[in-house]
């Protein structure tokens, strides 16, 4: 019978909806919880005259304190973001040094490119 058809069709979509709609959309079930195990890893290099570090040839480009708004060393005018507590003394370290002198610190703070 007609109505039969018509119920089986509102079942089934009601079926699809609750599925999609609550299931899914809703409830986040179609992604599956795991347990994330791994490491991260950070490496850190020189500033440089756009060549590798490893190279005898190439040379550092180390940027005076004065001219690193971060460091309390700075001589211009200090704009936004750069506040007094987000300024300290400023120390340049070869690799050997900062894995002595990193590790010892509560905290490390490394610039990076702008």
């Amino acid at each position: 019978s007609h109505k039969l058809g018509l119920l089986d069709i509102f079942l089934k979509l009601t079926i699809v909806v609750y599925i999609v709609g609550y299931e899914i959309a809703y409830n986040c079930k179609h992604l599956q919880d795991d347990i994330i195990i791994g490491e991260a890893r950070l490496t850190l290099q020189q500033p440089t005259l756009m060549c590798n570090p490893i190279d005898r040839n190439c040379e550092t480009a180390l940027k005076p304190w004065s001219e690193l708004p971060y460091c309390a060393e700075y001589s211009g005018e200090r704009l936004e973001p750069w506040t007094d507590i987000m300024v300290a003394n400023c120390t340049y370290l070869d690799p050997l040094q900062f894995q002595s002198y990193g590790l010892n610190l509560g905290s490390v703070f490394i610039p990076t490119r702008n």
